[in-house]
């Protein structure tokens, strides 16, 4: 028992995502963090769906991981706008940036911020509203 508040990162995300977009995201991920199935039962405990990628499109995320971490953001929004587009050509729905460093490849890419969920965003956002409660 914690005599302070813990919020878990998927299910903010997961309430935040279903907010902007009742019929569902797309989830983009590393695909340990899409196989593991843990956006997928939060998802499912909401009742929001969630597109994954074609498996074709994770090394692309993995190379924009990369470059986030390697402090290169121009170039991982390089590599992500053009991916994110197809998956919207595909199905018309937001993103949810299930990876820490998505959301900053994502925000670099100049992409409508309205169409992702930003698991940083979520989980700030939870603290804060918890903390002016």
């Amino acid at each position: 028992e914690l005599p302070v508040p813990l919020f878990h990162i998927v299910e903010v995300s997961v309430a935040d995502a279903l907010k902007i977009s009742p019929e569902g995201c797309w989830i983009i991920a590393t695909g340990g963090t899409l196989y593991s199935g843990i956006y997928d039962r939060e998802a499912q405990r909401r009742g929001l769906k969630l597109f994954k990628p074609d498996e074709a499109v994770l090394p692309r995320l993995i190379e924009t991981i990369g470059l986030v971490k390697a402090g290169k953001l121009k170039q991982s929004a390089a590599v992500l706008r053009p991916l994110v587009e197809g998956l919207w050509k595909t199905r018309d729905v937001p993103v949810l940036c299930a990876c820490t460093e998505l959301p900053l490849a994502y925000e670099a890419s100049g992409l409508p911020r309205s169409r992702a969920v930003s698991t940083l965003r979520s989980l700030a956002r939870a603290c804060i509203e918890r903390l002016y409660e």
